[in-house]
């Protein structure tokens, strides 16, 4: 894109959420357009700043996982991302399946938070390493007859890891399609055959055990990808 990426930023402690205006003040890529400290503040202010990124914790009054699902109803290709202090798989889950860009923890770097939103704004969405290989092994705990690792991509054919990795890289369906070759239906079906050979429960899932194997990249917007 072309001249600084402007970031609404909604984070309920002063401290923390002053801390990262002056950062990124301080550099000439970012503008602050605007801040927020609860959800409702968050949607008012999409609304009214149409930032390029929503920068968005989880734990604000009136719900950060409720602001994202406003947001992204009011404006579906709005990029938000999470940046939050919960490790919890389960919040990963659910944010990226609502629609985040991306799931960073608090305890990132400045230099690699700021590599981070360049790299959401390129469309390389992020979660952390540590807890995608947690999912993974969660997935493996379930999954007892299963042993959910590396070796479990043995089990597909070369147009379905083809497919994996372009819904790794945050495509849709349809993208996925017009890039292979194949009718959108087509693609639906072997995302059907993917997750039961992966033994996943969603396409999020799916590509977060993709990346754990290869890197720290996942998709976001996976409802949109329907």
């Amino acid at each position: 894109m072309i001249g600084p990426i402007r970031i609404l930023v909604v984070d309920d402690h002063p401290i923390f959420r002053r801390g990262l205006l002056l950062s990124l003040s301080g550099r000439g890529d970012f503008i602050v357009c605007g801040e927020a400290e609860d959800a409702d503040g968050a949607v008012i202010g999409t609304v009214e700043h149409q930032p390029d990124l929503v920068l968005l914790d989880l734990s604000i009054p009136g719900g950060g996982r409720e602001a994202l699902v406003r947001i992204l109803s009011l404006h579906p290709q709005q990029k938000v991302l999470i940046l939050t202090a919960s490790e919890d798989h389960d919040d990963l889950i659910v944010a990226l399946g609502a629609g985040a860009a991306g799931y960073a923890l608090k305890g990132l770097g400045v230099d690699a938070l700021f590599e981070t939103i360049h790299a959401v704004m390129r469309g390389e969405i992020y979660a952390p390493p540590g807890l995608a290989g947690r999912i993974v092994a969660g997935l493996a705990a379930n999954a007892p007859s299963r042993e959910v690792d590396a070796s479990g991509l043995d089990d597909l054919t070369d147009r379905e890891i083809a497919i994996l990795r372009h819904l790794s890289e945050g495509a849709c369906n349809k993208t996925i399609a017009r890039a292979i070759s194949l009718e959108e239906k087509t693609v639906k079906n072997h995302m059907t055959r993917i997750m039961a050979k992966l033994n996943v429960r969603n396409r999020v899932e799916a590509a977060l055990f993709f990346q754990a194997q290869r890197g720290t990249k996942v998709p976001g917007n996976q409802q949109r990808s329907r």
